[in-house]
């Protein structure tokens, strides 16, 4: 037997592997496909009639999110629910989508080239819009919409036939992913994150494992430290009042009461 006869076979072996292979990831996906295409159906389904339910109650729901640069934004009416899919054929990926805002715009300055350029990462990163002044010497100053988009976002992972999840904005700013398995995305789940968009009593973070990351542990720590100072100030400036207004009537205390025969 020649060589070239040697390489064909070989040819022929790596040709048969090959189809061997695609054979059974095609069958893969197709049994991926199978379990994952209904549950994304019924997730596609459910979301769709919450948004037309939101629509149609019209409910207030309130929302406050904490703005590097702003502090706290309190009263932004969660509304414009929207619903969007690639493909309605075959859903491999879909969003809800709503937006909490409010008629205003907040002052925040940034001093130097760096920091603005930070500053505008932080709002593209977190989606919130505003208007960009330069004030001169590498400084800015953006006038920051109060609108915070919300994403909750589902797209199918036929390689681990699961469902991945991505959450942008939600409860507070920022981006959290999560990979669920089949049995996970069940209407337990579906409710329970139904009721963290309604911004009521809910425990959708338990039922997808959430964990606070060592940053949202800082920035807590620092929310509470910064908490427990304005507290602490204010019993300060109570018990002073409390003292001055002590002395004074110990001053002239005698002299306002005084008996008209003394």
């Amino acid at each position: 037997m020649g060589v070239l006869d040697d390489l064909k076979k070989e040819a022929q072996a790596l040709a048969a592997k090959k189809a061997r292979e695609a054979s059974e990831q095609g069958a893969a996906l197709e049994r991926a496909r199978e379990h994952l295409e209904p549950r994304m159906q019924a997730l596609l389904k459910y979301f769709t009639e919450l948004k037309t339910h939101l629509e149609l109650v019209n409910r207030e729901i309130l929302a406050s999110y904490e703005i590097r640069g702003v502090g706290r934004v309190d009263a932004l009416v969660q509304g414009d629910y929207r619903v969007a899919t690639e493909r309605p054929d075959r859903i491999q990926r879909f969003g809800f989508r709503c937006v909490c805002a409010k008629d205003a715009a907040f002052q925040v300055n940034q001093s130097d080239v760096a920091a603005v350029s930070a500053y505008r990462d932080y709002l593209r990163d977190n989606g919130l819009q505003a208007k960009v002044r330069d004030t001169g010497r590498g400084s800015a100053l953006f006038m920051v919409q109060a609108a915070v988009p919300v994403l909750v976002e589902f797209s199918a992972d036929y390689e681990r036939v699961a469902i991945r999840l991505r959450v942008r904005n939600l409860t507070s700013l920022g981006v959290t992913r999560h990979t669920l398995t089949l049995d996970e995305v069940d209407e337990r789940f579906m409710d329970e994150l139904a009721r963290a968009i309604l911004r009521v009593e809910n425990r959708f973070d338990e039922r997808v494992g959430a964990s606070i990351s060592p940053s949202s542990k800082k920035r807590l720590k620092k929310q509470i430290q910064a908490a427990m100072r304005r507290k602490e100030i204010d019993e300060q400036l109570k018990e002073r009042k409390t003292e001055r207004e002590s002395t004074i009537t110990h001053r002239f205390g005698r002299g306002l009461f005084r008996r008209k025969d003394d």
